[in-house]
């Protein structure tokens, strides 16, 4: 205190300007830690949809495909048999 010819009131504002900005430093470096990890949570819940999105694709078309063959495998042994 002495030696920087600082008063008690200057050296107490300079500790807490020291404690503003470790604070802030602190607060910037958690904020980004959290949006990386939102962003990581919404990636990984949209790849769980698109995955999703494309079962429910196969499936449908599958099942449109089987519904057509037995609609003609039954049209066709009607023919032949009628």
């Amino acid at each position: 205190m002495n030696l920087l010819g600082l008063t008690t009131a200057a050296q107490n504002q300079l500790w807490q300007r020291y404690r503003d900005e470790a604070q802030w430093a602190l607060t910037v470096g958690e904020n980004a830690l959290n949006r990386g990890h939102a962003f990581a949570i919404a990636s990984q819940q949209n790849n769980f949809s698109q995955d999703q999105y494309a079962q429910e694709v196969h499936d449908s078309m599958m099942g449109e495909l089987g519904s057509t063959i037995l609609a003609w495998l039954f049209s066709s042994g009607e023919k032949s048999g009628g």
